[in-house]
This record gives structure tokens, sequence and C-alpha cells, in this order.
């Protein structure tokens, strides 16, 4: 609490997010201390305008609890939100496919997306924890490396070579799996026979990709012949290996930089990296439940005469009462909240703002004046390019091969782009963040947790991003 007695808000993330599922996050703060603990509360969070803050105060508490005991406290947390995601994609997994969803009655399809919107709620809920863990095992990690190594510039090497995620991401198995399929093809002609069940069955274990949360399309048979076609025209054998190469590179680096660190500082990497993995997968696993909920959501837009990209933008209520009551919807009122909203929550209370009110709900940019660019070195190299700034995903068909891309925050419907991209910048993050993690993988340099580079640099600026010192230079 500030000492005029207002909340203190600080920025957690920056992303688009449909209506549908950010009411999920906010309500899901309830089930927090059933999930976690009695002694884990969160009872505020806001969106607005896509930023997305929480309560300094509740933060510091959290990362007081949970540093106490933290070898204990962190894999018992990592462990139930695993859960909680599980238990999601269990239940889409078994959601009526399409074919079927014609002969369910209303009544039947609303207990069916009741069911699977609170599961999802509970996974939500958690969405802010592995963020607030990092700034907990930060902090420690700090203050023991202070002790061992002594010096700053150790610190920040040392924290850069450890930080790989423990278990490769999705992002690194499609990729590994895509270059697979094209070596099968360039060695065989009986592989080109049956391409597409090939993309298919590629398709059903990927097609979740392309969305972040209810927002996006899935990463289809098109798309995926199209990244195909990118793999034949090249030398896959070598990229494959390269990838592979990469990877055991990270590994070996990492091992080098704890040589000479004690068994107790192993261990807190090895959390460290658990984080790292629990943090990109957890937003995996939500995207992949997203994915297998469409098709229900898609039949009750249906049946309530919306599009599925207008009803993303309801409240669970006003699904049940249209589909239930046939309660009627305004179609200009949907509209108002696709352009933008805001949603706060405090002591359980969620209320929706619309138009012009948003404005005063802004928290002040204490960044937006400062020119020198720094930020975490989350992935090492350097590059020079063209700045492409991206603040919003719709934006994303505008990045070229060999731009530096520079947004807010990444999510995994950003991939493609930063598969192009020379670079990666970003306002917001740490080494545990999703641009981190893919950055490493897709061997990109990477900064992130600059705060202000998407106010500073202008779409076609020349920059210079040298992410072995986390730093980011205006040529012209």
């Amino acid at each position: 609490m500030k000492d005029d007695g207002t909340e203190d808000w600080f920025l957690v993330v920056s992303f688009k997010t449909e209506l549908l599922s950010e009411y999920a996050c906010e309500k899901g703060l309830r089930h927090i201390p059933q999930i976690l603990g009695r002694r884990f509360a969160f009872k505020k969070r806001k969106i607005v305008d896509n930023d997305i803050y929480g309560s300094a105060a509740e933060y510091e508490s959290f990362k007081r609890i949970v540093s106490e005991h933290y070898k204990k406290s962190f894999p018992l947390i990592f462990g139930r939100i695993e859960n909680a995601n599980n238990r999601l994609i269990s239940f889409a997994e078994r959601l009526p496919r399409k074919e079927r969803l014609n002969s369910i009655s209303n009544a039947e399809l609303n207990k069916i997306f009741s069911e699977y919107y609170d599961l999802y709620e509970r996974c939500a809920g958690l969405i802010g924890i592995p963020a607030a863990l990092e700034m907990a095992l930060n902090d420690i990690l700090k203050e023991k490396l202070k002790t061992e190594l002594r010096y700053d510039d150790h610190i920040t090497r040392f924290l850069s070579a450890v930080s790989v995620s423990e278990k490769p991401s999705s992002v690194y198995e499609e990729k590994k799996d895509l270059l697979m399929l094209a070596i099968k093809i360039k060695k065989s002609k009986k592989a080109q026979y049956c391409l597409d069940s090939r993309i298919k069955r590629h398709e059903q274990e990927y097609a979740w990709f392309g969305q972040t949360l209810f927002l996006g399309e899935p990463y289809d048979h098109d798309k995926i012949a199209c990244s195909l076609k990118e793999a034949l025209a090249g030398d896959p054998n070598a990229e494959l290996r390269e990838l592979r190469d990469h990877m055991m590179a990270e590994r070996t680096a990492c091992r080098n930089a704890q040589k000479k660190t004690s068994e107790e500082l192993k261990k807190d990497v090895r959390l460290l990296q658990g984080l790292i993995h629990l943090r990109n997968h957890r937003l995996e696993q939500m995207n992949k439940g997203c994915y297998l909920g469409r098709e229900i959501i898609k039949e009750i837009a249906k049946r309530i005469n919306l599009s599925y990209d207008e009803i993303i933008y309801l409240m669970p209520e006003e699904i049940n009462d249209a589909l239930l009551c046939d309660a009627k919807i305004s179609k200009a009122g949907l509209k108002s909240r696709i352009n933008r909203y805001a949603l706060i929550t405090e002591d359980g209370d969620t209320k929706l703002y619309l138009g012009d009110e948003i404005d005063s709900l802004k928290e002040p940019d204490e960044n937006a004046s400062k020119t020198e660019i720094r930020g975490f070195s989350a992935s090492k190299g350097k590059a020079i390019g063209p700045a492409r700034i991206i603040l919003d995903r719709s934006e994303l068909h505008k990045v070229v091969k060999g731009d530096v891309l520079v947004t807010r925050l990444t999510t995994p419907d950003f991939v493609k782009a930063m598969e192009l991209s020379a670079a990666i910048v970003t306002d917001i993050g740490g080494l545990t963040s999703h641009a981190a993690i893919v950055a490493r993988e897709l061997r990109k340099s990477c900064i992130t947790g600059t705060k202000n580079a998407t106010k500073i640099l202008k779409t076609g600026n020349i920059v210079e991003v040298d992410a072995d010192n986390g730093i980011v230079r205006k040529l012209r």
C-alpha cells in the first residue's frame, strides 16, 4: 500500500488476453489457498489495456513465505501447478468431438462447459505464481552468489549460463520432429507418397501451437506444409545437427559454470532449471487445453448466434444465461470489449470497465523518459538489424527475416516470428521468461526486461543487440 492509501500495483506481464481467459485468471485467485495452502492468498489483480498488474504487497508476502523453506516449498508448488494443468488436459481430451456436439442439449452443453471452465479457472488462477517464484529465487541466488562469486559481472554470467530448462520445450520438440520428417522425405520416395498422413500426425501433436489461451489460430495442415517446404529447401540434416549441438553446448556451459560451486548452490540451480521448465510448460499446457476446448466453445457460439472471436469476450455467467435462458447479447457491447477493456479484482469482487473510464485506471509509466536500453542477457550473441515494434499479436505477420523483434513480451504464438528475427528484445521478463527460453533454443540473441525498448525504439531504427552485455544500441 502506498503512503496515500492507494494500492501499489506493479506490472507483471503485458499481452492481449481475451476476456473469457482473463476472467478465469481473476476469479481463479480464490482457488490459490485451496491448491497451494492457506498461507498463500492473492485477492488483488487487474488488467488494463493488456497490461496485467499484481499487488506489490501480496507478491512480497508470497516471496517471504516461499523463501522461508524454499527447498521444500518450490517442488511442492511445482507439483501442484502441474497437477492442475494435467487435470485440465485430461478432461479436455475427453470433451465431445465436433461430430457429436449437434446431438447434445443446451443444458448438457452448459454442464460440460461449466466443468471445463472450472478446471480452466483453477489453472488460470495460478498463472502468475511462477513469476513470483522467479522473483524469490533470483533474490536467494544473488545473495548466495555474492559469497561464492563476489563480482556482479561474474554473477550475471553465471546466471545466464545456468538458466537452462530442465527439459526441452515443445518448440524444440516440434522443430526436431519437423526436421526429422524432412530428412525422411528426402531419403525415401515412399515417405513422399504418405506425406499428407505424416503432416496430419504432426498437426494432431502440435495444432495448439498457434494459440495463446483462446486467442490465435491452430497450427494447421497448410502452415505445417509451408514450414516443411522451407526445411526441405535447406539441409535438414545439418539443421538438426545444429539444433542438437546447440542444446549440448548449452548444457556443457551450464555444467562448466558450476564446477567450482558448492553442492548447495548446485541444488538451487536445479530448482531454477525446474522453474524455467515450469514457466514455459504450464503455459503450453494451458494453450493445449484451450485448443481442445475450441469446438465446444464454437458450438455454444453457434447456438447463441455469435462467432468464436466474439464469444471469447463474454464472461461464463453471460454464456450460461445466453445458452439456458436465451439472454440476448449486444454485438455493439462485444465490439467495445474486443477493442479494449479493464478488469479489476479486489477482495474477491471483480469489476469490468469499458470506454473512457479505462484511461483513469492506467498506472503511470515511470520509464518512458529513459533513453538507455539495458536488460538481462537472456541468450548471448550480437546482431544488427532494423527494429520491428510489435505491440499486438495481430501485427506478427509484419516481421520479416532479419528484423530485430522488439515487443512487450513473447507468447507461444510469437515463435514463427521469433524464428525469422535476427534478435529479440522485450520490455518485460527475466531469465526464465518465454522469450529467454525460446531464444536460447532458436539460437537467437535475446535481451529481456528492458522496461522501455518498445517506447524508445521505432520500427525501422537500425539497432545493435549486444546480448553478451545486455545492451541495445540505436545506430540510426
